[in-house]
């Protein structure tokens, strides 16, 4: 599962705008990238002002699931936490669409982790956010992410690129955990 190293030389991930590491600089003409250096560079933006509203979902969602925990109970909150996202995929797909290659298989169980997270999130949002309040756990959730995304960039699990743990990527996870924490006291002293 670990991902090829002749993969980051490729020019972009992910369709998001980002040069990967191992990009040279004559791996794409002047003229294309003169010509679509702008175009990846909003492209890139606005990945990350989507990324900016989904940590402000993810920053509501446990609270909100929380809410329906206590008003209702854990299980109940999670079921209807699943219907949401079954319905809202369900309309998804019928507007989204795309076309299937013949050649196409079943992914590997491995990659079906992602609904499981998401029932993990779900429940431990629930049962965590009345405990140690929203704050506290969004702090702690986003050291989880990026802690784990360290090591699914680290071994290119699931075709990601490789970016290896680097110190200075390990200072920044550091600061989270004092972040975390810092969090945590001043919660403690209000």
């Amino acid at each position: 599962m670990r991902a090829r190293k002749g993969r980051a030389s490729s020019g972009t991930a992910r369709g998001c705008g980002v040069a990967t590491r191992g990009a040279s600089a004559g791996s794409i003409p002047a003229s294309e990238s003169q010509r679509f250096g702008y175009a990846a560079s909003m492209m890139f933006w606005f990945c990350v002002a989507l990324s900016v509203i989904a940590g402000v979902g993810t920053a509501l969602q446990g609270p909100a699931n929380a809410a329906v925990a206590r008003t209702w109970d854990l299980s109940r909150s999670i079921a209807l936490n699943g219907a949401v996202v079954f319905v809202g995929s369900a309309i998804g797909m019928l507007f989204f669409r795309s076309e299937l290659p013949p050649e196409t298989t079943r992914p590997p169980w491995i990659q079906m982790i992602g609904g499981l997270c998401g029932l993990g999130f779900i429940s431990v949002a629930a049962f965590s956010v009345p405990r140690i309040g929203a704050s506290v756990f969004t702090a702690a959730l986003v050291l989880g992410m990026v802690a784990a995304s360290l090591c699914i960039d680290h071994f290119g699990w699931f075709g990601q690129v490789l970016a290896p743990i680097t110190p200075v990527r390990l200072i920044g996870v550091t600061l989270i955990v004092v972040g975390v924490a810092l969090v945590r006291l001043t919660a403690t002293q209000s």
